[in-house]
């Protein structure tokens, strides 16, 4: 977690700049929206980049960021409809079983 949120800090950072640079290297506005929106893409609010699903042999979720936007809250809600309507649960519930393992098996805070 501790690198993750380094890395979004980063990525932020270098945007701001690059787009700071440019901005006083002359160039002009429709070319700093280009940079603008080219760099966005990759931003760490980009929906399909800020959700992240945590799967168990009970059950998914998926975390956001705490300061996620709404289209980051719905992109998760669908991601884990995915997960929950694919049997992904149920076919690592049944991997784990296969293997000789059993929920009760596992100490209290690894299973969710």
């Amino acid at each position: 977690n501790v690198l993750l949120k380094a890395s979004e800090s980063l990525s932020e950072l270098i945007q701001g700049l690059l787009f700071k640079a440019a901005k006083g290297a002359s160039i002009a506005p429709e070319q700093l929206m280009q940079l603008k929106g080219g760099l966005k893409k990759f931003s760490p609010d980009a929906p399909e980049y800020s959700a992240a699903p945590l799967l168990g042999i009970n059950g998914v979720s998926v975390v956001c960021h705490g300061k996620s936007k709404a289209s980051v809250i719905a992109n998760a809600l669908m991601l884990a409809g995915s997960y929950a309507s694919t049997g992904v649960v149920d076919f690592i519930h049944s991997q784990v079983e296969k293997e000789g393992i059993s929920a009760d098996d596992m100490p209290r805070d690894q299973v969710g």
